[in-house]
């Protein structure tokens, strides 16, 4: 095998693309060069040029030129897909469904051509009498005329309610003789209905009762078998006439209670100890049990289960851990009013209405033949060579008065932070990234470098390149326009 096989060349490829040396060497030589910033640097001037654009008076110029210009629809009615909506709503609205049918709902038309209402005018015009009768013509008199003196007077005579005055004064005025058949007959009939005279009190009926009968025997004998005063009087004198047995279980039971309840023999075991006195020494148990419990009861020891236990997860760590807890979740949601009505809320307003209807298919035919889209015929797109001047000018000033050309410095550049260098939180990172850097290749030691050393004082720390030093590499690969 020589060196020169395609193995060993991809070998050696490969470790120079893989050796952190290899990755770090461009890195360390321009840290070893240093770093020189100069007032009319780029940084500074690409900085300069970043401040014009970020001015906020630049800024704010498309505003200041569009403010007080209307944006979108002036109202409702304007916009078709407000008035859809509203529409739609209008349809939806169960109160909007309900007001007209609530406002004619007490409202009854009838034509006036009706068979009912035909037939009803016919029958009332041959039951009235409007023109059954005859009305006599109307003439004037004169007051003093014997003739209408003559008529008044016959009229009055003939008239029927002056003949039955005297009777309408007299009905509802009753009269009845004392002993007409009416009035006897009525009060028979009293005496007939009457209670008091029905029934008569026992006490005023003579009877007599036999002593000796069957039946009063057999009431005196209930009334005193059902008699409480009786029935109570032989439980009551022979309980004054009883003696119990001394050594009855229930002298027994109650001299035991007795005892029980005592307060005095309750407290005669506590009177003979305390009068016998009480040795108590250091070294007896009650004391040494108390230096035990003080122990246990310190709080050194109480909190120290606590300190060790602190911080460990007692527990879920959250509901969805806890199989119990999510099905519970899952069971509220099943339960909950407001999930279960929320799909229909969010359908409520939408409104789905399908292409093939006949009413849409009639439209669209009938826009078609109101359209003038086939009557025009639009004029031919014209094509030009690309590198005509007249094209190359009009992309210039598009770009030129491009929107976004004219903000992408400031897009880009916008929330990148500048630093000076030689300040102190750069000196600060270069300082850390220093020791990191020495500390892995100490640790390696494979692919260790020894590392420059900075002895001109005007050597100083290369920092990282800012957002301004990336603008200018990619303004300088950037294509000219």
């Amino acid at each position: 095998m020589t060196l020169g096989l395609p193995e060993f060349v991809r070998a050696k490829t490969n470790a120079a693309n893989l050796s952190d040396a290899k990755y770090k060497e461009s890195w360390r030589n321009l840290r070893a060069q240093g770093y020189k910033l100069t007032i009319d640097a780029l940084p500074f001037q690409a900085a300069r040029v970043s401040g014009d654009i970020a001015s906020d008076f630049l800024y704010r110029h498309d505003f200041v030129k569009e403010r007080g210009r209307l944006i979108g629809a002036q109202s409702v009615s304007d916009d078709p897909r407000l008035q859809h909506c509203q529409r739609m709503g209008q349809l939806q609205s169960e109160l909007q469904y309900r007001r007209q049918a609530a406002g004619s709902s007490a409202q009854c038309h009838l034509p006036m051509d009706m068979l009912p209402l035909v037939h009803a005018r016919k029958a009332q015009a041959l039951a009235s009498d409007l023109d059954y009768r005859t009305r006599c013509h109307a003439f004037t008199a004169l007051p003093e005329d014997l003739k209408m003196a003559w008529a008044k007077k016959a009229h009055e005579l003939q008239s029927e309610l002056r003949y039955k005055s005297d009777v309408m004064g007299m009905k509802g005025i009753g009269w009845l003789a004392l002993s007409s058949p009416q009035m006897e007959s009525a009060k028979k009939a009293g005496e007939l209905i009457s209670e008091t005279k029905y029934r008569k009190k026992p006490d005023t009926i003579k009877f007599t009762t036999v002593v000796d009968s069957p039946d009063l025997v057999h009431a005196k004998n209930s009334y005193m078998h059902c008699n409480e005063r009786l029935y109570r009087l032989g439980d009551a004198e022979s309980r004054h006439r009883y003696t119990l047995v001394p050594d009855h279980p229930d002298f027994t039971r109650a001299r035991l209670n007795a005892l029980h309840l005592s307060d005095k023999v309750y407290r005669h075991s506590w009177e003979q100890t305390r009068a016998g006195g009480y040795d108590f020494r250091l070294d007896a148990i009650p004391f040494q049990t108390a230096r035990a419990s003080r122990e246990i009861a310190s709080d050194f020891r109480y909190k120290e289960a606590f300190l060790r236990d602190r911080g460990l997860q007692i527990g879920y760590r959250s509901i969805h851990d806890d199989p119990r807890m999510k099905h519970f979740l899952s069971v509220g949601r099943l339960q909950s009013d407001n999930e279960y009505k929320k799909d229909f809320a969010k359908s409520r307003s939408q409104f789905h209405s399908r292409p093939d209807q006949p009413g849409f298919l009639q439209a669209k035919r009938s826009q078609q033949l109101a359209s003038d889209v086939h009557y025009r015929q639009p004029l031919p797109q014209p094509t030009c060579d690309p590198e005509q001047l007249g094209l190359k000018h009009a992309q210039k000033a598009h770009r030129l008065q491009s929107d976004v050309k004219y903000k992408s410095d400031l897009n880009l550049t916008r929330g990148i932070g500048w630093t000076p260098p030689g300040s102190y939180k750069v000196e600060m990172a270069r300082r850390a990234a220093e020791l990191a850097n020495a500390r892995g290749l100490g640790l390696r030691g494979a692919y260790g470098v020894p590392e420059a050393v900075e002895t001109g004082d005007d050597q100083r720390g290369v920092v990282n390149p800012d957002a301004t030093e990336i603008l200018h590499v990619k303004r300088r690969k950037a294509p000219p326009f």
